[in-house]
């Protein structure tokens, strides 16, 4: 069950369960701006990504493990197949947990079907 929360600061968009991370070329076809690339990333337990902003809206798909994000005094723990986005300019931290997480990173908001 996909569930979509929207926080009224900075419009953060946490969607859960919406990635199909079962069909990943799927996935990152999905995930690939106009033009550009993707990132994927393997954090290991307790990797901080410290405070930061980006130029333009971003957008996280958790593959496996799971993360806190914070951002304006708010946190959330994502899991495998969450979503959250960024938009441009939100003041936002990471941690990786437990055994660390893999994720994919794209600088574009992406649409997820509900």
């Amino acid at each position: 069950m996909t569930r979509k929360t929207t926080t009224p600061l900075n419009e953060v968009t946490i969607l859960s369960r919406a990635a199909k991370i079962d069909d990943l070329p799927k996935l990152i076809k999905m995930c690939l701006p106009k033009q550009g690339c993707i990132e994927v990333q393997n954090d290991q337990d307790g990797k901080e990504h410290a405070w930061h902003t980006n130029e333009t809206d971003k957008t996280i798909v958790v593959l496996e493990g799971a993360l806190c994000f914070y951002w304006a005094g708010r946190h959330t723990i994502c899991t495998a197949g969450d979503v959250i986005q960024f938009p441009k300019l939100t003041l936002h931290a990471s941690l990786a947990l437990q055994a660390g997480a893999k994720y994919i990173i794209t600088f574009a908001e992406v649409e997820f079907p509900q």
